[in-house]
């Protein structure tokens, strides 16, 4: 959500994944999204998913806006806001040959409906950032029965990383991601990049 970008040109992508062709209830993915920037320092976004397995359905769409602000020459910092738009549908009569339809936990389709607002920070420099971020602030409790469980939590995001110059035309870029969820370990995921002929980070 910090990354919003500032430049006045509109950014946009597309994205639709689709895997297991030929297979009733394979999962697929589709997305959308634009972002640009406006007035001094301010970014804003929008994007769309739709993501389907099986009798599951969730729709997504979040809102972004983010402000950079300099605190000196080089350190930077940007902060973000967004709201989430979230319907995640459950069709149980998809599973009429897998489970006893009869069973009153199983009588009812899932529907449901979950707003919800998140928020980041990140400072940065050329060649320096670190960052952490909540997408999520409100967390549902959204288990319908011993066989689907939606519950979403809350899920905190601990970034960082070093641009190290290699030789005249050579970056090496690593980041390490954490990731902090309330009654699970933490999860570590690290990166490593390399740019080639780049005045960039």
């Amino acid at each position: 959500v910090t990354g919003v970008q500032t430049c006045a040109l509109p950014i946009s992508s597309m994205l639709y994944r689709w895997q297991w062709v030929g297979i009733d209830g394979a999962p697929s993915t589709g997305s959308i999204g634009v972002e640009t920037g406006f007035g001094k320092g301010w970014g804003i976004g929008l994007n769309a998913v739709d993501d389907r397995i099986g009798p599951a359905q969730n729709q997504t769409v979040n809102l972004s806006m983010a402000y950079h602000l300099s605190l000196s020459n080089r350190l930077k910092m940007s902060v973000g806001l967004n709201g989430v738009s979230n319907i995640q549908r459950v069709a149980l009569s998809r599973l009429q040959n897998l489970v006893d339809l009869n069973d009153p936990k199983l009588a009812n389709n899932i529907n449901n409906f979950n707003p919800n607002v998140g928020g980041g920070i990140l400072i940065y420099t050329p060649k320096s950032f670190f960052g952490a971020s909540m997408p999520r602030f409100i967390e549902y409790k959204l288990t319908n029965n011993d066989l689907v469980s939606l519950d979403q939590l809350r899920h905190i995001f601990l970034y960082g990383g070093h641009v190290f110059e290699v030789g005249p035309h050579l970056r090496l870029k690593p980041s390490v991601l954490a990731k902090v969820v309330k009654g699970a370990p933490v999860e570590f995921e690290d990166r490593k990049s390399t740019r080639l002929n780049s005045s960039h980070t």
